[in-house]
This record gives structure tokens, C-alpha cells and sequence, in this order.
């Protein structure tokens, strides 16, 4: 008897092991990885186009929702240890979370569908780095859609929810 309860409880604890591996592999499945510039992307609504020239990416976000949809974008830039990044743009502004915000929104015919440039400036790059050097700069954008006070009024972008996903009409 002492057995088959030992034998029950090893099953027990394997598939209890096998649910969180499962769990962990999925969270794996959305890294990439290459060389150059590559573009992961989840959404069919927003779309970034990013250029690099002279050791900063300019990137711009483009919203292609419905027509009732619109949405704050935000970004921030990832560095490899011992290079620091600068940011500039016209409207774009520093949230002082690690967050750069645009200052308005994207959305429907009547507003704007794609954010000015922003800089991404890396500085501090190794002086004898050469073409072909390996290291990675990422720069992720997040969109949440554009939200209200009580009094109707919308609120600026920094000052938003960041955790209201996008809903669209698929």
C-alpha cells in the first residue's frame, strides 16, 4: 500500500512538473533572435517603420485600426551594459519611467495615423567597433487605446493606463 502511494505521488508531482515546463516554453516562444535589424510584431494594427544612420535608430509607429479606435504609443529603448541611449523628437516626451511618450494619439480619419520621429541615440559605442560587431539595441512600443477623466476630457498619454489592452473589430 505504501507503495502505490509513493508511486501516486511521484506521477502526481511529474504532471504538476510537466504543467510548468509547458507554461515556460510558451513564454519562450516569442523571442527572436538574428543579426541586422528584424521586426517582431504582434498586432496587425500597429506597424513601425526604423531607420539607423550615424548610431541612432529613428522610429516612427503607425496605426492602421478601425475607424473607432485610437491609441496612445509609447517606447523605450533596451542597451547592452556600458552603452547609454538618448532621446529626442518633436512630440514625444519622457514619462521618467524609462518610457518615452508621443504627445497625442493615433486613430481614427480624423487624427493623425503615424507618431513624428523618435531619435534613438546610442552613445558610449566602443571606439574601435567596425561593421559587423556584434551587440544589440531593442526598441519595443507599446499602444493602449486613449482614455477619458470624468469630465470628458482625454487624458494625456504619460498619465494613462497602461495595462488596457487594444480591442479591435477581427
Amino acid at each position: 500500500m505504501k507503495r502505490r502511494n509513493l508511486i501516486l505521488a511521484v506521477a502526481a508531482v511529474c504532471m504538476l512538473l510537466c504543467a510548468s515546463v509547458k507554461s515556460a516554453m510558451a513564454y519562450f516562444s516569442v523571442s527572436v533572435r538574428s543579426e541586422g535589424h528584424t521586426e517582431v510584431k504582434f498586432s496587425e494594427h500597429t506597424t513601425v517603420e526604423e531607420e539607423f544612420d550615424s548610431w541612432t535608430k529613428q522610429l516612427t509607429v503607425a496605426y492602421e485600426g478601425d475607424d473607432n479606435g485610437q491609441v496612445y504609443v509609447r517606447a523605450r529603448g533596451f542597451a547592452p551594459e556600458g552603452m547609454t541611449l538618448t532621446y529626442s523628437g518633436d512630440k514625444w516626451t519622457d514619462g521618467g519611467d524609462g518610457y518615452w511618450y508621443y504627445d497625442g494619439y493615433l486613430g481614427n480619419s480624423d487624427s493623425i495615423k503615424t507618431t513624428t520621429v523618435l531619435n534613438v541615440k546610442i552613445n558610449d559605442v566602443p571606439a574601435d567597433a567596425k561593421a559587423g560587431d556584434s551587440f544589440n539595441v531593442v526598441v519595443i512600443y507599446e499602444t493602449t487605446p486613449v482614455q477619458y477623466d470624468s469630465d470628458g476630457n482625454i487624458v494625456p498619454a504619460v498619465s494613462a493606463d497602461w495595462s488596457t489592452e487594444v480591442k479591435t473589430n477581427d
